[in-house]
């Protein structure tokens, strides 16, 4: 009988993998040379993952969910909503954030090309999105929500493709002109 895995030898494996991929990619990830460049051994990773998707899956769960409480220790502006859509953009557009974007596009496309764990993964993340949209504005029903996160989520894929960051800027501006005033940032609601 085997012992358990120490869940500490495993967050630090984790974030160490996080790095390796935001630096690296999918596209031909191979266990090897990732274990050897984070010191460790394909083994090591397969025991504390399971598989080498499910290590995946958990290093862009983990950049999620800093990312999100990174956001949420933000307050919104209390100027308006656009500017709130702003601020958010600058966030997601971000050099730091954009390496996690990347990664997120490459597991999106193994889910389309039938990945079960990461289809789910991916369904999984959008609902997380959109719940993070809804938190930071007033009202926002679910079909608002989705218009803002495919709208950023087709910039920053344009921002990755092309590199062209001022067009996609103003395209992002002139979206946030026309959705802005429909919106209210929380910290502004009636309710305060």
């Amino acid at each position: 009988m085997g012992r358990d895995a120490d869940p500490s030898i495993r967050e630090g494996l984790l974030e160490q993998v996080l790095g390796y991929l935001l630096e690296h990619g999918l596209a031909d990830l191979s266990l090897r040379p990732l274990a050897e460049a984070i010191g460790s051994n394909a083994r090591m990773l397969i025991y504390h993952f399971g598989s080498k998707e499910q290590m995946i899956i958990d290093a862009l769960a983990l950049a999620q969910t800093k990312q999100l409480e990174a956001l949420a220790h933000t307050p919104p502006p209390k100027t308006s909503a656009e500017a709130e859509l702003q601020h958010l953009w600058q966030w997601f557009s971000s050099d730091a954030f954009l390496p996690f974007s990347k990664l997120l596009f490459e597991v999106e496309v193994q889910a389309f090309n039938g990945n079960e764990l990461y289809l789910s993964f991916s369904q999984q993340t959008l609902n997380g999105w959109l719940q993070f949209v809804q938190s930071r504005f007033a009202g926002c029903d679910a079909v608002t929500a989705h218009l803002i996160v495919s709208t950023f989520s087709g910039l920053l894929l344009d921002v990755v493709i092309n590199n062209d960051v001022q067009k996609v800027n103003a395209t992002f501006d002139a979206f946030a002109a026309l959705i802005g005033p429909k919106l209210t940032t929380v910290s502004t609601s009636p309710q305060d």
